[in-house]
């Protein structure tokens, strides 16, 4: 759930107005393992361009440029801030995964006709906003 917390009231946020291209900088120059989290952030849980890369098989001959696209205008932290401070990433698929939803659903998404999807749960709500 996006939002702040007081139960750690020393995890930062990320300077605002949101910019990926910021935001990738901003992460890789805090010390996370220092703030002694339930669960340690991992670059990897924002890192759009890698996510591309890290399970590029399952990318093959799709264009992805307008989902990665997306994806980057979207301040993921926030909604990964829960994750870092309960422990539990139960609700959440990976950064590749959820690209793959968005490339699968662009589709049926950007028609003007009805669409039929089936919710199998929003977890932390990153997908559901993109």
């Amino acid at each position: 759930m996006p939002g702040g917390s007081s139960a750690h009231p020393d995890l930062p946020s990320p300077p605002s107005p949101y910019s990926y291209e910021t935001f990738i900088p901003w992460f890789n120059a805090h010390d996370w393992k220092s703030l002694n989290l339930p669960m340690t952030p991992a670059l990897s849980w924002f890192d759009v361009d890698a996510a591309l890369t890290m399970r590029k098989n399952w990318f093959v001959d799709k264009d992805m440029t307008a989902i990665a696209a997306l994806a980057k205008r979207i301040n993921r932290f926030l909604f990964m801030r829960q994750i870092m401070l309960s422990g539990s990433d139960e609700s959440q698929s990976s950064m590749p995964m959820h690209l793959l939803i968005l490339h699968l659903l662009q589709r049926n998404l950007n028609t003007s006709g009805a669409t039929v999807s089936l919710d199998a749960g929003c977890g932390d709500g990153w997908l559901a906003a993109a």
